[in-house]
């Protein structure tokens, strides 16, 4: 018999990064964490399908959808075998100016 398990879902929430209204100078990054242990998996973050970033967490300072595709290190049998790629969207904002009148 052969047991195929679905991949996961990963859970990883966007962010939105901050930039300073008058220069549009990124004043703070989105931090995107996916938890997981890198000794267990390699986390690969893509841009515009370009890989950006190798490692469980990334700082993003551009506004956009981003890819997470990860690869378990040591394949085992059993549910927890990998997770499905998965889309976080990163957005900015900043503080609004308000003149007095």
């Amino acid at each position: 018999n052969i047991t195929i398990y679905p991949l996961l879902d990963l859970p990883i929430t966007g962010g939105t990064i901050c930039r300073n209204p008058r220069t549009g100078e990124v004043e703070s990054e989105a931090l995107l964490d996916s938890k997981l242990d890198p000794s267990e998996f390699e986390v690969n973050w893509f841009f515009d399908g370009e890989l950006i970033h190798t490692g469980p967490k990334y700082s993003a300072s551009v506004a956009g959808k981003y890819t997470v595709r990860t690869n378990k290190l040591q394949p085992e049998a059993g549910a927890a075998c990998n997770y499905k790629d998965t889309e976080v969207t990163v957005e900015h904002s900043a503080v609004p100016l308000i003149k007095a009148t």
